[in-house]
């Protein structure tokens, strides 16, 4: 497994693997992989959605911000200051996880949605990175070694996605808001 997201956060596209003793798959819409990570959930605790920051959002301003992951629509994850980490607290299950809730944490199932900020490009067939879709600015603030490049840039988030495919022992779900990505990973697990 650790194979194929090393091979995909470098940009190459593999069939995806089918380890015997991890389920992961690929869907096509965010509501059929809630469904699942909520009976995941129910099973073994645990499990919840997580996904790049490349949806809207703002700290600490009291509005409530929102994932859309095809008709899958959550809230992001809420900041509580409790001592209880966010993927413990029950209420989580129906929030959206980020890097910064989920990093050091293991999850025992992961839905992610890979947001707008990944593409697809079918004539190289590789995955892209798009930095104006991404919406996690603090990510490149205060990095005096990063002189502004695109390709640092675009490996500060795919590390960050490497995080986010790393965090899950039992399942990994994937959607993909890139109509073609999502397309090709579909094809790419059959």
């Amino acid at each position: 497994m650790n194979d194929w997201i090393d091979h995909f956060v470098r940009g190459k596209m593999l069939p995806l693997p089918h380890p015997q003793h991890f389920d992961f798959q690929v869907f096509s819409d965010g509501q059929p992989m809630y469904d699942l990570i909520q009976r995941r959930n129910a099973e073994t605790g645990l499990s919840r959605m997580i996904a790049t920051a490349d949806y809207p959002f703002t700290v600490l301003d009291g509005k409530t911000w929102y994932v859309q992951a095809g008709s899958l629509r959550l809230p992001w994850d809420k900041i509580n200051f409790t001592d209880r980490p966010w993927a413990q607290r029950p209420e989580t299950l129906h929030e959206v996880g980020s890097i910064y809730t989920i990093q050091g944490f293991d999850l025992n199932y992961a839905g992610v949605i890979l947001g707008p900020s990944l593409g697809y490009d079918p004539s190289k067939d590789r995955l892209t990175v798009d930095l104006a879709q991404y919406q996690d600015k603090e990510a490149f603030k205060k990095r005096p070694d990063l002189a502004d490049t695109t390709d640092a840039k675009a490996a500060i988030i795919m590390n960050a996605i490497n995080i986010l495919l790393k965090r899950a022992k039992h399942g990994l779900y994937l959607y993909a808001a890139d109509p073609a990505l999502r397309q090709r990973l579909l094809q790419l697990a059959k």
